[in-house]
């Protein structure tokens, strides 16, 4: 009996899940091969945005946050992003956008804004006060660092594929 009922709170919970809105496909863990899943914020993107690295170009969604409107009004721009802790990649935009810092747990694929001019995309995970920007899809947490590489790298960030 408790089996069963495990079984049905399961299945409801997963009905729920997936009529909501919170699976979908974003960067996963490659040995888990999971999705991430994300907090509200973030599921209701709708603003696309594409991130050329080098020759791959990589769609990504905006956050709903008042930087990453901003941030949008701005593309295409160019960042240049260095290495930092093994775990991100960060670039000054070379101009201020309106921050909105909550403590967040940023996983493969997060791109946020921090000190309020520099943007971070994320191909480990770390936790800090950041204000969400955004998040790349369809890519792997593996694929994305190699994507990225090592050392210094140039990201354009714009409204279309070019």
């Amino acid at each position: 009996m408790k089996k069963s009922v495990k079984l049905l709170l399961s299945a409801m919970l997963l009905l729920s899940l997936t009529l909501s809105g919170v699976i979908f496909a974003g960067c996963w863990d490659d040995e888990q091969q999971t999705s991430y899943h994300n907090d509200k914020k973030e599921e209701t993107m709708k603003d696309i945005v594409f991130l050329t690295i080098g020759s791959t170009t990589l769609k990504a969604t905006l956050a709903e946050t008042e930087a990453a409107r901003e941030l949008k009004s701005r593309l295409p721009i160019t960042v240049n992003l260095h290495d930092y802790g093994g775990w991100e990649k960060v670039g000054e935009f070379g101009f201020d956008l309106p921050e909105s810092d909550e403590p967040i747990t940023a996983e493969p694929c997060d791109f946020v804004l921090y000190q309020g001019n520099q943007l971070v995309i994320f191909y480990g995970s770390n936790s800090w006060n950041y204000t969400r920007l955004g998040k790349i899809q369809d890519v792997s947490a593996t694929q994305l660092k190699q994507i990225l590489g090592d050392g210094d790298v140039s990201v354009i960030v714009s409204l279309s594929v070019d």
